[in-house]
């Protein structure tokens, strides 16, 4: 029983540091073993009340270590991203043990980067989960493993990370070299192609685009966690359009990006708003990544949205009759 209680919070712990609260340090690493102790207790499993009781104490511990920054909304905030999310983390491990009674131990564990990739998938639709604790964001500040993301997507991402876990997972249960070879050409592959694309061939995924396309980020210096009032919303406003200015005098960027729900309010349903908009961008006569929050009903609440807005789309805006259904938006 002790050696269970230290496995399993040891697997907490572990995925719980491993989400990237710590940008100094490549704490993602973890990830990449940290459901080891885990899934080598559910090995000896029999029935549901057993693996519910290894599985679920881990993301219990992991929660909070890995939510802790949705307290600087509101402590209930907190709350119900613990909860919701020690849920949602649970649900590949149903899937697992059912497959697991079915097909044993080592082909359910064989199958589990295919379930967890094709859950989290499935469950990105929900309009209520925190994406942001995704396996696939526990790599977020390590660029140099993560770069085979450009052909897989974050999906991709996920996969790799929880195929290590269970290579690790079998090197340690079989005592196998073979297994470790394996998690050691695994990790080669990711990092080889990421150092391939970023020092040594950097064309090879640029292609014949223009290479010197010059970014300018804008970032204003108001509390993200403020009461959206009109003074402050006035304020944000003027900061990204006097920022932007600067920018396009100096730098003569290609693109600015403004900050993420940088205008608090919908892009397109206010007319004044939007010719506000568009106006500030004929003038700055550059691309605009914009990010917006838009309010949909009081059962969805607040989205996070995104659009490049070209000068051409803010010059023939109006001539063209373009509608907001007309723009792809993020």
């Amino acid at each position: 029983m002790k050696n269970k209680s230290l496995s399993i919070i040891l697997s907490g712990i572990l995925w719980g540091f491993s989400y990237p609260n710590y940008p100094n340090l490549p704490v993602g690493i973890l990830a990449w073993f940290a459901l080891v102790p885990l899934l080598l207790l559910l090995k000896n499993t029999s029935t549901f009340k057993e693996s519910f009781l290894l599985v679920f104490p881990v993301f219990i511990i992991s929660s909070p270590i890995g939510y802790w920054w949705t307290s600087y909304y509101t402590w209930s905030t907190f709350f119900i991203c613990f909860i919701t999310q020690s849920l949602s983390l649970y649900i590949p491990f149903i899937a697992h043990y059912f497959l697991q009674k079915k097909l044993g131990w080592h082909r359910a564990l064989i199958l589990f980067p295919f379930q967890w990739t094709a859950l989290d998938w499935a469950t990105h639709f929900l309009p209520h989960n925190l994406q942001v604790h995704y396996v696939a964001y526990s790599q977020a500040n390590m660029p140099y493993v993560i770069q085979y993301a450009d052909f897989t997507g974050m999906w991709g991402i996920c996969f790799w990370v929880i195929t290590l876990n269970v290579l690790i997972t079998f090197g340690i249960n079989y005592r196998s070299i073979k297994h470790f070879v394996f998690s050691a050409i695994w990790i080669f592959l990711a990092v080889g192609y990421s150092v391939w694309v970023m020092e040594i061939n950097p064309k090879s995924v640029l292609g014949t685009s223009n290479q010197k396309t010059k970014v300018s980020l804008i970032q204003t210096n108001i509390d993200s966690y403020a009461d959206s009032d009109t003074s402050v919303v006035t304020k944000t406003l003027d900061q990204v359009v006097s920022l932007s200015d600067s920018a396009v005098k100096t730098q003569i960027p290609d693109l600015l990006i403004l900050p993420e729900a940088a205008f608090p309010f919908s892009l397109f349903k206010n007319k004044n708003f939007l010719d506000y908009t568009r106006n500030n961008i004929l003038n700055w006569n550059t691309n605009v990544a914009i990010g917006y929050a838009e309010f949909q009903d009081s059962t969805k609440g607040f989205k996070n949205l995104a659009v490049v807005f070209t000068p051409e789309l803010a010059a023939f805006w109006d001539s063209l009759h373009i509608k907001e259904e007309d723009v792809k938006v993020y």
